[in-house]
C-alpha cells in the first residue's frame, strides 16, 4: 500500500459530508458540496479514460452549443449542461482521490455511514406512512405509497437503485444484517422499472459470469424471495408491472411511451448526416436541462425564460405534453416517461457523443472487468437503469455506481499484489 494512506477505521467525515451534500440536495447544495472536496497536492499528468469522457463531453457541450447561443433564452441552457458537466467531472475526480487515499477500513466505515443515515431517512418516512394510512403494509392502502420511500433523495426511484447497489456489495461482503436491511429499502420504494432491470441483470451476471454454484442457487432464491414479496404484499404493483411489460411486447399504438421515446430518437438521429453525427446539441433534444428550461417541467422556472428547440418540441416533449393525455395510459412514470440518458448522449450529440461514452467511459470500467467480483453486477445493472433517466444530471445513481466500481477496482488491484 501507498505511504499516503492512512490507516484509520473512522469515516472520512469531509468526503461523506461531500457525498450526502451532493447526492441528496438540490442544484445550490451540490454547489456547496464541491466546497468540501479535497485538492490533491500532487497533480498527474495521466488523464483516464472516464475523466477523458468528461472533459470531452464537456469540450463539446462547450464548442457546439456556442451555435445556438443566438436562440432566445439558450443561454441558460447552455450554462446549465456546462455547470452539470463540470460537476460530473470533479465530482468523479474526488471519488477517485478519496478511494486511492484512503484505507479499506476508511472506505468502508464511509460507506456503511452514508447507508445508515439513508436508512434512519426510510424508518422515519415509512412510519409516517403507516401513520397516514393506518396500515402495517402501506401498500395495502395504495401502490404509489412506495413513492414516499426517497431516504435522502430526490425521489424514490434514486434510492431504490442506490440501495440495489449496496445489496449488491453487502451480498458479496456476506454482511447479512445489511443485506436485509438493503433489501428493505430496495423493496419499500415500489419502483418496479428499477426491479425488472435489477432481476435481469441478476439472472444474467449469475448464468453468464459467475460459475459458484452456491451463489447461483442464492441469487435464484433472492429473485423469487422479490417477486413472491410483491405478488402477496403488494399485488397492484405486481399487476402494473405485468401490463407495461405484456404492452412493451405488444409493440403497438399503446406501447409506453418511453418506448415510443427510443422510436423517436432513432428516427431523429436517421433524418440526415448532420443529426446522425452531431446530434441535435446540448439542451436541444433531450436531457434534465432540455426539460427544466422547457418551463413545463418544474414550478420554480420562470416561464419568461423558457426555452424550447424545434427538435425538442417535435419529439419527446410532445409525449410529455400529448401522449400522457391517452386514454388509455395517463400515468406519468418511469414507463411512460422519456427520461432516459441513452436519449441524451445519442439526441445531443450524436455519433460522436456515442463513440465518447462507449469507447471512453464505458471503455474505462471494462478495464480489469473480468477481476471484478459486485462491480460486474452493479455495470451491467447500471447500463440498464441509463435506460430509467438522465442520472449523468442527478449526481447520485453514477455518483454511487463510481464509488463502488472504483472500490472494488482498488479490491482487486490490491488483491494481486
Amino acid at each position: 500500500m501507498n505511504d499516503y494512506i492512512s490507516q484509520t477505521s473512522k469515516p472520512n467525515y469531509r468526503f461523506l459530508l461531500f457525498l450526502l451534500l451532493l447526492t441528496s440536495g438540490p442544484i445550490p447544495l451540490k454547489l456547496v458540496a464541491l466546497l468540501f472536496i479535497k485538492v490533491p497536492l500532487k497533480v498527474r499528468t495521466r488523464v483516464s479514460l472516464a475523466k477523458a469522457f468528461y472533459i470531452f463531453i464537456a469540450s463539446y457541450s462547450l464548442v457546439y452549443g456556442a451555435l445556438f447561443l443566438f436562440n432566445q433564452n439558450y443561454w441558460i441552457a447552455y450554462f446549465l449542461v456546462l455547470l452539470f458537466w463540470i460537476i460530473a467531472f470533479i465530482a468523479f475526480c474526488e471519488i477517485e482521490n478519496f478511494i486511492k487515499q484512503n484505507d479499506f477500513q476508511t472506505i468502508n466505515a464511509t460507506i456503511n455511514c452514508y447507508f445508515f443515515i439513508n436508512f434512519i431517512f426510510v424508518v422515519q418516512q415509512l412510519i409516517s406512512i403507516i401513520i397516514y394510512s393506518g396500515s402495517l403494509n402501506p401498500f395495502n392502502a395504495s401502490a404509489s405509497h412506495g413513492d414516499m420511500i426517497m431516504g435522502i433523495y430526490s425521489n424514490s426511484s434514486i434510492n431504490m437503485i442506490v440501495m440495489g447497489f449496496y445489496a449488491i456489495y453487502f451480498f458479496y461482503k456476506r454482511s447479512l444484517g445489511k443485506l436485509f436491511i438493503a433489501l428493505f429499502c430496495f423493496l419499500m420504494t415500489g419502483y418496479m422499472s428499477g426491479l425488472l432491470i435489477l432481476l435481469v441483470a441478476l439472472t444474467m451476471f449469475f448464468f453468464l459470469f459467475e460459475k459458484r454454484i452456491s451463489l447461483k442457487i442464492y441469487s435464484i432464491l433472492i429473485i423469487i424471495s422479490i417477486i413472491v414479496f410483491y405478488y402477496f404484499f403488494s399485488r397492484e404493483n405486481y399487476d402494473y408491472a405485468l401490463g407495461y411489460i405484456n404492452r412493451a411486447l405488444a409493440f403497438d399504438a399503446k406501447m409506453p411511451f418511453k418506448l415510443k421515446s427510443y422510436i423517436q430518437t432513432y428516427h431523429y438521429w436517421t433524418d440526415s448526416a448532420a443529426n446522425f453525427i452531431f446530434g441535435a446539441g446540448p439542451g436541444n433534444f433531450s436531457s434534465r436541462v432540455t426539460f427544466v428550461v422547457s418551463g413545463d417541467y418544474v414550478g420554480w422556472y420562470p416561464e419568461s425564460l423558457s426555452y424550447v428547440s424545434k427538435s425538442f418540441a417535435k419529439n419527446h416533449f410532445w409525449i410529455w405534453n400529448y401522449d400522457f393525455n391517452n386514454p388509455w395510459d395517463n400515468i406519468n412514470n418511469a414507463a411512460n416517461q422519456p427520461f432516459s440518458a441513452y436519449n441524451q448522449i445519442i439526441g445531443e450529440y450524436g455519433l460522436i457523443g456515442l463513440i465518447a461514452f462507449i469507447f471512453l467511459y464505458i471503455g474505462f470500467w471494462m478495464r480489469g472487468f473480468m477481476s471484478l467480483t459486485y462491480g460486474k453486477i452493479i455495470f451491467i445493472s447500471f447500463l440498464g437503469y441509463l435506460v430509467l433517466d438522465y442520472w449523468f444530471e442527478y449526481f447520485s445513481v453514477v455518483i454511487l455506481f463510481e464509488l463502488f466500481m472504483l472500490l472494488n477496482r482498488k479490491e482487486s488491484e490490491t488483491a494481486k499484489l
